[in-house]
């Protein structure tokens, strides 16, 4: 630590001795030539001053303006690299855009897949166009425990708990301060609350759990997410020409484009006849919808939902996944 006073004795004769003078000068000049190190800022703080924060990896660089520290940038000891920063945020490889998704795949963790959630490294841009996030090594997160930073730790919102059958969004979130990312588990149906410190995010995907409150086996590819076994979403004995809203398994609260298997028939048990089924997005006025038969893409409400009409006979839907474009288009 490399801090001390830069007020020296001003009345005459001082009224310290020569040596502790000296020692109080050398003193203030180790804190001017180290950029006042320390874990902790500098208890006398005057504009333009210089503080070197090392209790944080990498190392800050702040400088104080009138009421607080700005960020000039971080330096790492390992690399011995300098990244400056501009407007609160590193300039490590220029402003990535919103569409730049690469890595941050989400699975389930090979070991402990009912619970926790790996997340590869990659990058982001955070949803306010802010602050480009990147996670440097993948990283795992349990979502039985509430959120505390680090591989293997808890990655669930502090004031929510796992319910069975609901969806929970990934998200990808910093603390631009130090910068230090991590991962969290929200509630889809819930008020997003970050933990102390991290004020930028960029949602990766969501998650759903079954039953019995365990996460779901899916796999993704890019913006696929597909379910390792199908859902079954309605298999009826009879559908008419009117629409019926149905709710897939398929994210809470996000816009996505399921992939469905459709099946319809006319309902003539003596010359059957394969229809499928006609659907629309929920709310619109298309009186006949589209029809779509075998393997379809569509495209959900923020509920999950979406209008099917039949032809006179039996409508089956089952899920295999959805297309998510997790903000990078829209």
């Amino acid at each position: 630590m490399s801090q001390a006073s830069m007020a020296l004795p001003t009345v005459s004769p001082p009224a310290v001795s020569g040596p502790a003078m000296f020692g109080m000068v050398n003193a203030a000049l180790q804190a001017l030539a180290s950029n006042s190190k320390g874990p902790s800022e500098p208890s006398e703080k005057y504009p333009g001053m210089f503080w070197l924060q090392d209790n944080v990896s990498p190392w800050l660089l702040k400088q104080w303006v009138p009421s607080q520290w700005v960020i000039i940038g971080a330096i790492d000891t390992a690399t011995f690299q300098f990244t400056p920063y501009l407007a609160g945020e590193p300039m490590t490889s220029g402003k990535l855009a919103m569409s730049d998704t690469w890595g941050c795949a989400l699975a389930n963790n090979s070991e402990y897949s009912t619970r926790n959630i790996d997340v590869s490294a990659g990058r982001r841009r955070d949803d306010s166009d802010t602050i480009d996030i990147v996670l440097a090594a993948a990283i795992s997160k349990r979502i039985d425990q509430s959120w505390a930073a680090g591989d293997g730790a808890g990655g669930l919102q502090s004031d929510q708990s796992r319910v069975a059958n609901k969806w929970y969004h990934v998200y990808l979130i910093i603390d631009p301060a130090t910068p230090s990312v991590d991962v969290l588990f929200s509630r889809a149906d819930q008020t997003l609350t970050l933990p102390g410190g991290y004020t930028k995010k960029r949602r990766l995907g969501s998650i759903l759990l079954n039953a019995s409150s365990n996460i779901r086996n899916f796999f993704q590819h890019a913006d696929r997410f597909f379910w390792k076994n199908g859902a079954v979403d309605f298999d009826l004995s009879y559908m008419d020409g009117t629409f019926v809203s149905k709710t897939l398994t398929v994210p809470y609260g996000v816009v996505t484009r399921p992939v469905c298997n459709l099946y319809g028939d006319n309902g003539n048990p003596d010359t059957p006849t394969l229809t499928g089924l006609a659907w629309r997005p929920v709310g619109s006025d298309a009186a006949s919808g589209l029809a779509a038969s075998g393997l379809a893409e569509l495209l959900s409400n923020t509920s999950s939902q979406i209008e099917f009409a039949g032809f006179g006979g039996k409508g089956i839907c089952v899920t295999h996944g959805w297309i998510d474009d997790r903000g990078k288009n829209f």
